[in-house]
């Protein structure tokens, strides 16, 4: 698969909250939209791959933060700007969310 963006947008959409957390994922594509959320910062999509190595799935549209349990680490992206802002978030749960959605979509198996 050629990876560019309008490829990755294109994917299988697959939404967390209706259709539970996605496994074996083995890395995100974090795609910043241009588009400003409600929290002044730039909404970003998200795009799963996984170790099996099916189609990738885009799983996120509207998220603005984006937190990477149990590293501390959180990512968000400034607007217009687009450029992704990585921080410590002292955050002490393993797996990953984003913000709008209380599904984790990353659980080690």
């Amino acid at each position: 698969m050629k990876i560019d963006r309008k490829t990755l947008l294109s994917c299988k959409s697959h939404n967390l909250c209706a259709e539970g957390p996605l496994y074996g994922v083995s890395g995100v594509y974090v795609i910043p939209s241009g588009r400003k959320h409600e929290s002044g910062w730039t909404m970003m999509d998200l795009i799963a791959t996984f170790y099996d190595e099916r189609e990738p799935v885009h799983f996120s549209t509207i998220t603005d933060d984006i937190n990477l349990y149990g590293t501390g680490f959180r990512i968000d992206c400034e607007y217009p700007s687009r450029i992704i802002h990585i921080w410590n978030g002292k955050v002490g749960r393993k797996g990953f969310s984003v913000r709008g959605c209380s599904s984790v979509f990353f659980e080690e198996t």
